[in-house]
C-alpha cells in the first residue's frame, strides 16, 4: 500500500514564477508531500494590439504622447489639440513604445505591476486590452497553478465538442463549416506547456514592416529570458517558440515578423491567432481620411479631414490599412440617391479606361480630382517640410514617401501568412462595414462616367460633402456605413476578414456574429475569447515538449 500524501500548495512568486511551499515534519509522520509541478516547457502567448492600441512616448519632447489607460483620459488628452500639434506629437520618427501604462491587475501568473511591466503589459492600452490580458492569463494558467484538487485542462469543455464550431461559424479553406474539435489526446499534450501571457506594443505610426522587424527581435529576447531564468542555481524552464494573438493591425505586424524577407521569425513562432484583421485593408480608412471619425473617436482620432490627414498623411502604418491591390476593383464608387447603379468605379472600374487597377496610382496618388484620398494642403499644418532648410515638399517628401512604404508592405506581404494561422472575423449585418465606399449625390448627374472621374473640387468646398467644379455644382457626400455597408465588424468588411481563408493563408477560420471591431476582445465577446483559447490549444497540440 502506498503512503498517504498531502498536496503542497503552489503560488506565484514575486518574480512571476510558480513556487511550492511546505514545512518539515517528524520522521514518524509518513504522509508524503505531493507537489504538482508546473511544466518546464514554456510557450509564451504574445498579444499584439491594433492600431492606436499601444502606448507611445515622444522622444523629442520627453513626454508620453499617447496613453490609453481610459477612453475618457485619452479624449481629454487629445480633444483640444490642433492639426499642427497632432502632426508634431505623432511624428513616427520621434516615437517609441511607452511601457508605463497603468497595470490592469493581477492574474494567475502575474502577481504585481513589476512582473506586468516585464511582460510588456504596460505597453498596450489598458482600456482596450487590460481585462483581456488578465482573463487570458487566468484562462490558461489559473487551474494549472491551483493546488486544490486535480489540475483540469483549459480545453476540457472543448474536447470532442463540435457545437462550438457551429456557434463560432467555423470554416476551413474551401470548406464551409469545416471544423476538427480538440481531442482528448490533444488536450493532454497541451497540458505539457506553461503559457504565460505577454504583450508587445509597437509604434503604429511607422510601417508594419519596421514594427515586424522589431517584434522579431523582441521575441528572441522573450524566449531567451525564459531560458536564462534562474532560481536556486537551477534553470527550470526551456522555451523555443511563442504563439502570437493579434488584434486588427497587430496581424499585419505579425505577418511582417514571420516573413523571411523582413523579421525572419517564423521558426520562433508556433502559430498565430489573428483577430478581426484587415488582411487586405478596409475602405473605412478612406472614409476617415476624407471625413474624420464618427462617435467618441472623433475627439481623439480627428473630427475632420484636416485633423486626420495631419497624422495619417505622414505615417506609413495607418496607410497600410487602406485597401490593397488584392482587395477588389471598383470599390470607390459614385451614385445618385435615386439610382443605385454606379456612375463610376475605381480602381480600374466603370468609365475609367485610363486606370491601371493599382489603387496607389488610381486613387492614393491623385492630387486634384474630387475623389482623391488626400488634400495636399492638409499634410503639413505644422510646417515641418515648409520650414525645413532647404524647404521640402509635403506631398513628395511627406505623404508620397510614407505611401511608398505602405505600397511595399502590400506588394511583398499581400498573401503571406504563418503556415499555422487561425483567424476570426465579423460577418454580421448588424455591424455594417464599408465594402464599397459610395459617394452619393442627392440630385441627378448629367455627366458621363469619365467626366465624373475627371471632375475637380469646387474652390472652398468642404471635404464632405464636396461640390464638383462643373456646371450646376453637383454635390456629393459619403454614404453612412449603416446605409452603404455590408456585413462585417463595423470596420473590416467580410471581403478582407475572410481573405486568409480564401487564399489558403489560414488553416481554420471563424465567421462570427455579434463582433464589433474595436472591442472584439471585451468580455461581452465570449465566443471571440473562447475561440482564442481553443486555437491556442490546437497549436499547443503540435508543440514539441522540451
Amino acid at each position: 500500500m502506498s503512503d498517504p500524501t498531502r498536496r503542497v500548495p503552489k503560488s506565484i512568486g514575486a518574480d512571476g514564477v510558480p513556487v511550492g511551499t511546505t514545512i518539515t515534519s517528524p520522521t514518524e509522520n509518513k504522509v508524503r508531500a505531493e507537489l504538482s509541478v508546473v511544466p518546464h516547457s514554456v510557450v509564451p502567448i504574445i498579444l499584439l494590439p491594433g492600431i492606436m492600441g499601444s502606448n507611445l512616448f515622444n522622444t523629442r519632447y520627453g513626454e508620453a504622447a499617447w496613453t490609453v489607460n481610459s477612453k475618457i483620459g485619452l479624449a481629454m488628452q487629445w480633444i483640444f489639440r490642433s492639426s499642427a500639434k497632432r502632426q508634431r506629437w505623432l511624428n513616427p520618427d520621434d516615437i517609441e513604445v511607452d511601457l508605463d501604462g497603468k497595470f490592469p491587475g493581477k492574474s494567475a501568473s502575474v502577481p504585481n505591476s513589476k512582473v506586468g511591466r516585464e511582460r510588456g503589459w504596460g505597453g498596450v492600452a489598458k482600456a482596450a486590452y487590460g481585462d483581456f490580458l488578465v482573463w487570458l492569463d487566468n484562462a490558461l494558467n489559473k487551474d494549472l497553478l491551483d493546488a486544490d484538487g486535480e489540475d483540469p485542462s483549459p480545453w476540457q469543455s472543448y474536447i470532442d465538442n463540435t457545437d462550438v464550431g457551429k456557434q463560432w461559424g467555423a470554416e476551413k479553406p474551401g470548406e464551409a463549416g469545416g471544423f476538427d474539435p480538440i481531442t482528448q489526446g490533444e488536450s493532454d499534450h497541451a497540458l505539457n506547456f506553461y503559457c504565460p501571457v505577454h504583450a508587445v506594443g509597437y509604434n503604429w505610426l511607422q510601417s508594419n514592416i519596421d514594427s515586424g522587424v522589431e517584434l522579431a527581435a523582441e521575441l528572441k529576447k522573450i524566449i531567451e529570458a525564459w531560458n536564462s531564468f534562474e532560481r536556486g542555481g537551477e534553470k527550470p524552464f526551456k522555451c523555443e517558440k511563442v504563439i502570437l494573438v493579434t488584434h486588427s493591425m497587430g496581424g499585419l505586424v505579425a505577418r511582417a515578423a514571420v516573413s523571411p524577407a523582413h523579421g525572419g521569425a517564423a521558426d520562433l513562432v508556433l502559430g498565430v491567432v489573428h483577430g478581426v484583421m484587415p488582411a487586405n485593408g478596409a475602405a473605412a480608412t478612406y472614409h476617415h481620411c476624407r471625413t474624420g471619425y464618427d462617435g467618441i473617436a472623433r475627439f481623439v482620432l480627428g473630427r475632420n479631414a484636416a485633423q486626420v490627414t495631419a497624422i495619417i498623411g505622414n505615417a506609413a502604418g495607418p496607410l497600410e490599412l487602406l485597401p490593397n491591390q488584392a482587395y477588389r476593383t471598383d470599390w470607390l464608387r459614385a451614385r445618385t440617391q435615386a439610382n443605385p447603379t454606379p456612375l463610376m468605379g475605381l480602381p480600374a472600374g466603370i468609365e475609367a479606361a485610363a486606370a491601371t487597377g493599382d489603387p496607389y496610382i488610381d486613387i492614393y496618388l491623385e492630387k486634384e480630382r474630387w475623389w482623391r484620398l488626400i488634400d495636399p494642403g492638409l499634410i503639413d499644418p505644422d510646417e515641418r517640410y515648409a520650414g525645413a532648410k532647404p524647404p521640402a515638399d509635403p506631398w513628395v517628401d511627406g505623404y508620397a514617401s510614407q505611401l511608398k512604404k505602405a505600397r511595399t508592405y502590400h506588394k511583398e506581404l499581400v498573401d503571406k501568412y504563418h503556415p499555422l494561422s487561425y483567424v476570426h472575423f465579423g460577418d454580421d449585418p448588424q455591424q455594417p462595414s464599408y465594402n464599397n465606399l459610395w459617394w452619393r449625390s442627392k440630385t441627378p448627374v448629367g455627366m458621363s462616367g469619365s467626366s465624373l472621374v475627371n471632375a475637380r473640387i469646387q474652390v472652398g468646398s468642404d471635404s464632405d460633402p464636396v461640390t464638383l467644379d462643373v456646371p450646376g455644382g453637383i454635390e456629393f457626400e459619403i454614404m453612412p456605413d449603416k446605409e452603404a455597408g455590408e456585413p462585417g465588424d463595423n470596420t473590416v468588411p467580410v471581403i478582407s476578414g475572410e481573405a486568409p481563408l480564401k487564399t489558403g493563408g489560414a488553416v481554420q477560420g471563424f465567421r462570427m456574429k455579434n463582433v464589433s471591431h474595436g472591442d472584439s476582445y471585451d468580455d461581452k465577446h465570449t465566443h471571440t475569447r473562447e475561440s482564442v483559447v481553443w486555437s491556442i490549444g490546437k497549436l499547443l497540440s503540435q508543440a514539441k515538449e522540451l
